[in-house]
């Protein structure tokens, strides 16, 4: 086998998944950066024992899943390596330090270095575009994430967690608290419509749920793959409010479950939603609480959307994704 793909047990839960996939593309070897209660230990082989591996491999061509691992191209000028851009968000992080931000922009210049850069939207390369210089962007192409068979499935659970949204129509919040995600202001404004039932997967900031009435959020953290499929299944709708996305992974999987999905149009979001998504300004909470209330009340405008991003999911399965990353392996 003449390609590896370093693997990283550190980073996180979406470069991991990631991974797998390119894993399941063929039988490359991997190169795992190891996970260790000693920092010391993870952070020598991340910088000198990986490096040295690969460098010294007899692979010829070696894919870096992530724009994290950009400064492993500084050791691999003899090889062919593919590194996968994702975002660029960390570079607009205003309560990042300056110097944290410069040293961000300067790892995301090695990229130029590499054979190929593999971008997951074709907004994350209109990002990329404003920082490597003209000349390298030859070297990019776009393949977009592709969303496992599995969520297409119908899944049935008996948990008496869920029993409450078995009665009731609920709207579905699914990430995490960073910054471009724009939970919080979300979160404000959906407290001011009683009447709706929001279900949030991820952490709620303390200060928040004061605001909510005691049977208005229902939170959850840790749950299953299965869990949050069923949640998808059962929500009337998927709500995705974030200022940046570089992909938007929890869209796809909404749509390929079948939920309609209201979302925001910056980003990567319309790219992939397409024209089974309804869309509003994350900064305009007005209009996000319009179009929530329009999905509510029209059951079949729901059916519709649902069908929409079903079939718009369809087109980003797994066996598309393989074929076109295998091509741009096989090209070079």
């Amino acid at each position: 086998m003449t390609v590896a793909v370093v693997k990283d047990e550190r980073t996180s839960r979406s470069i991991k998944r990631y991974t797998s996939l390119i894993e399941a593309i063929d039988n490359y070897e991997t190169y795992t950066i190891p996970k260790s209660k000693y920092r010391l230990y993870s952070l020598v082989h991340k910088y000198l024992v990986i490096p040295a591996k690969l460098a010294f491999s007899k692979h010829k061509k070696i894919i870096l899943p992530s724009e994290r691992y950009s400064y492993l191209l500084l050791f691999l000028h003899h090889k062919k390596v593919f590194i996968v851009c994702h975002d660029l968000h960390d570079l607009m992080d205003k309560s990042s330090s300056w110097w944290r931000r410069c040293l961000d922009r300067n790892f995301i210049k090695l990229l130029r270095y590499s054979t190929k850069i593999i971008c997951v939207s074709e907004h994350t390369k209109e990002d990329l575009a404003r920082i490597i210089e003209e000349r390298f962007l030859s070297k990019v192409t776009v393949i977009h994430n592709p969303v496992e068979e599995f969520w297409f499935e119908n899944v049935q659970i008996n948990d008496s967690k869920f029993a409450a949204l078995k009665k009731r129509q609920f709207i579905l919040l699914v990430g995490t608290n960073a910054w471009y995600k724009n939970i919080r202001e979300t979160l404000k404004a959906l407290a001011k419509v009683k009447s709706s039932l929001i279900v949030r997967v991820g952490a709620v900031d303390p200060d928040l749920l004061s605001l909510f009435e005691e049977d208005q959020l229902i939170q959850f953290n840790g749950i299953t793959e299965k869990e949050l499929q069923w949640l998808y299944q059962n929500a009337a709708l998927f709500l995705l409010p974030s200022i940046h996305e570089g992909f938007g992974w929890p869209v796809l999987e909404a749509m390929a479950s079948g939920c309609p999905v209201v979302v925001s149009d910056r980003a990567s979001i319309p790219e992939v939603a397409g024209d089974a998504g309804l869309y509003f300004s994350p900064y305009d909470m007005g209009q996000m609480l319009k179009n929530i209330n329009k999905v509510l009340l029209d059951r079949d405008l729901q059916l519709e959307m649902s069908e929409k991003g079903k079939a718009i999911a369809f087109k980003f399965r797994f066996d598309i994704y393989q074929s076109r990353f295998s091509n741009v392996l096989n090209k070079e």
